[in-house]
């Protein structure tokens, strides 16, 4: 699961949008499984924009030669989902 973007821009665009079942208390962006983004959120819907201008070169250089982003959210109910990852090669 996940895609693949070949692109070797240092400007990426990550977009988020989520709708859970209960209301939204944290919604975490990561790289390379690393949280870059945290937000504590108190609603069932959120919409989020991140602009990672980290250099891709020197992210692939660190990681094997990719990147990955993937996002992770946690409900108050305590119940958690998590998207596919995408990937930078």
């Amino acid at each position: 699961m996940g895609s693949t973007d070949n692109e070797l821009s240092d400007k990426r665009l990550i977009e988020v949008f989520a709708l859970g079942e209960v209301p939204i208390e944290q919604i975490e962006i990561l790289r390379n499984n690393k949280v870059i983004y945290k937000k504590e959120i108190s609603s069932l819907c959120t919409q989020i924009q991140l602009e990672d201008l980290a250099c891709i070169n020197t992210l692939r250089e660190e990681n094997n030669n990719s990147t990955y982003y993937y996002v992770r959210i946690k409900q108050f109910d305590d119940g958690r989902c998590w998207s596919s990852p995408i990937w930078f090669n």
